[in-house]
């Protein structure tokens, strides 16, 4: 399950009853929770987020699909005994469609 670091702050004031009380329960200074919660501090160190009880992930998200141009398109759909699979290359060396003896 993935959750922010604002959200993480909310949870532990929530829990233990306000920053102060968190920052005790987790032993990590209030005012540097506060500054955490408002966004102003973004990357705790490994340390810090093991006692909030987080771990970092780095996730990677597509913003748009690429679009192939047409040059990329004709080649990789060519009419080489091959017109229905996708081929990187220019010239096909694909034999599936060729009929066998």
């Amino acid at each position: 399950m993935s959750i922010t670091l604002q959200e993480r702050v909310a949870q532990l004031v929530l829990q233990h009853g306000g920053l102060r009380a968190a920052g005790r329960a987790v032993d990590i200074d209030p005012g540097y929770l506060h500054r955490l919660a408002e966004g102003d501090r973004a990357r705790p160190s490994k340390l810090l987020l093991k006692r909030m009880g987080l771990r970092e992930l780095r996730v990677y998200e597509l913003l748009k699909e690429p679009k192939p141009s047409q040059a990329e398109l004709s080649t990789a759909l060519h009419a080489h005994n091959c017109s229905t699979h996708f081929h990187a290359r220019a010239k096909c060396d694909c034999t599936r469609d060729e009929e066998k003896p």
